[in-house]
This record gives structure tokens, sequence and C-alpha cells, in this order.
């Protein structure tokens, strides 16, 4: 069984940002929890190329990257060919 857990975009002022990210690992420590209570035993995150930092926080938490996904619109392609 294959379950994805989506979190979105997280703004907080500045200042508030050290207390977020610990409120944020002790969330992923439950999560963990509830993953391992489950049967679960293997966990994916993906990050965006632009957000700075997140490979990181999640290679604290003890990921390994593993893949690099690439894209390419292909209404661009079409719009250019048309030129």
């Amino acid at each position: 069984c294959e379950t994805t857990v989506k979190f979105q975009y997280l703004e907080c002022p500045l200042q508030d940002f050290d207390s977020v990210l610990l409120k944020i690992e002790k969330m992923f420590t439950e999560i963990i929890k509830w993953f391992q209570s489950n049967d679960i035993d293997r966990v994916e995150v993906q990050t965006a190329s632009q957000s700075l930092g997140a490979d990181s926080f999640w290679q604290k938490q003890g990921f390994t990257i593993f893949q690099h996904n690439l894209y390419k619109n292909l209404e661009l392609i079409q719009n250019t060919r048309k030129s």
C-alpha cells in the first residue's frame, strides 16, 4: 500500500523560524513513530530545487538524496515550433 503525505509551504515570520522548525521536527518524530507502528518501512520526501535548506533539513532527519527529477514544459516546446 502506498500512502502520500504532503506538507504544504509553511510561512512564518523570520523571528519565529527556529521555534517553528523545532515544532516541525517534533511533529516529524511523531509521524515517524506512527509509520513504524503501522509497519511502514520507507518514507520519501520531495523538495523544490528553489527551497534553500530543505535538503539539509531532511538530511539532518536521516534522509539520503537518491533521485533528482527534471521536467520540461511541453506547451513551451509546442509554442516554439509554431513560431
